[in-house]
């Protein structure tokens, strides 16, 4: 079994953990615990799981294809491997931010950061356990529509799956479709609509390659698509504005026509870190899980941003719904974790998880919590023994209607 390397962070972050977990309130701060929150619990009686992570990208800077070359294409994974085992899910679907391709020219409407993986390294996606990926974000195209094409290529010849970006209109929307115990889960990626990547043509047509946009006018058909065909349909969107906890106007918009087109969860990403979750009309959201494994330092610390931690998501599906959403935390910063995502300890994890509850709550629900660092419960989230979050998304009750008929004067 591969257990975490302990990794003692400056003080300053430490503070700025507990920091976020009792804002706005007055708890008290959580005992300190040392104890790794490295594994989800087991599986209860006709419960079965899916995995997600958030953003992915095993290319990146020359020290870290070095790295991979010296230490074997599991390298960055490794700290994360027990972890990932433990969700014993049936899938393990992240956003795979880079293209896949030799190719070195840019495409156009690049940003000032451009990626390419190397082909050798889809070895590194099987050795961390992903088996599904979604392509809707804005660095597929990085090495023009050639290198997009390149990545299909090389996924389709190592038998990942993958939604959000295709040969044509209809190739991009078509779902990835999990079987989980005998439901059928649906997923779709889509993007949003990024100025800069809508004005390169970045968007896929019926004559045309390229990435699957979410917006009102496409969501409707791209979800009605994905549930003719299962049971369950789960949003992959790639939104928001990158190492920001404020959510854009765009995300919230774009979550009101998801929910209108009748999925059954949201899991986003975008933000290189983690943003919070919450319910929208009985549907879970998750706003953000940050990154997975991520070939760059990245820029945590700036905006005034976390000091970078990411979510692993295990959504557990019973009786064809989705029962719950478990949240792992993990440490992401580069420049702290060397490139190896692990996870945290006790302390460190309750406050990132009561931080980021608190922040998305609704202005009427109170996530208090214990000297422990355990909320109390409510219908929406709480800490299992292991330190793991628990969010459940509860479905709106309908009003009572009032016995017999109206009162006389």
């Amino acid at each position: 079994m591969i257990r975490p390397v302990r990794q003692t962070l400056p003080i300053l972050l430490l503070l700025v953990m507990l920091g976020l977990a009792i804002a706005g309130g007055r708890d008290k701060i959580p005992t300190f615990d040392d104890s790794p929150v490295d594994r989800f619990g087991p599986l209860g009686p006709g419960e079965v799981a899916i995995l997600f992570g958030g953003d992915t990208n095993l290319g990146g800077s020359t020290p870290v294809k070095a790295k991979f070359k010296q230490e074997g294409h599991d390298w960055m994974s490794r700290k994360m491997a027990a972890t990932i085992e433990s969700a014993d899910a049936v899938a393990f679907v992240a956003n795979l931010e880079v293209p896949i391709t030799k190719e070195r020219r840019k495409g156009k409407g690049v940003g000032n950061w451009s990626y390419n993986m190397s082909p050798k390294m889809v070895d590194g996606l099987t050795a961390a356990g992903i088996t599904h990926v979604g392509l809707a974000n804005n660095h597929m195209l990085d090495r023009s529509r050639k290198g997009m094409l390149d990545t299909f290529q090389h996924l389709e010849k190592a038998k990942i799956p993958y939604t959000g970006a295709g040969r044509n209109l209809a190739h991009a929307r078509k779902p990835l479709i999990i079987d989980a115990g005998g439901t059928r889960v649906a997923i779709v990626a889509g993007m949003e609509t990024f100025k800069q990547k809508v004005d390169a043509d970045w968007g896929a047509t019926d004559d045309r390659s390229g990435v699957l946009f979410f917006d009102e006018a496409s969501i409707p058909a791209s979800i009605a698509a994905a549930k003719a065909e299962a049971d369950l349909v789960v949003a992959f969107p790639h939104w928001g504005r990158n190492y920001q906890h404020r959510l854009k106007g765009t995300q919230q918009g774009m979550a009101k026509w998801l929910v209108q087109a009748g999925v059954d969860a949201i899991v986003g990403h975008h933000n290189h870190a983690a943003q919070g979750y919450w319910a929208r009309d009985g549907v879970p959201v998750l706003w953000s899980l940050g990154n997975l494994f991520f070939g760059t330092q990245g820029r945590f610390g700036h905006d005034k941003m976390q000091p970078g931690y990411g979510l692993l998501a295990r959504m557990v599906i019973k009786d064809k719904a989705i029962d719950r959403i478990e949240l792992m935390p993990m440490r992401i910063n580069n420049r702290l974790q060397d490139y190896q995502p692990r996870p945290m300890e006790r302390t460190e994890a309750d406050a990132v998880l009561i931080g980021l509850a608190r922040r998305y709550a609704p202005k009427n629900v109170r996530v208090e919590a214990r000297d422990a660092g355990v909320p109390v419960e409510n219908p929406y989230f709480s800490i299992d023994e292991r330190g793991v979050g628990v969010f459940r998304a509860a479905k709106p009750k309908a009003k009572a209607k009032q016995p017999g008929g109206p009162k006389g004067h």
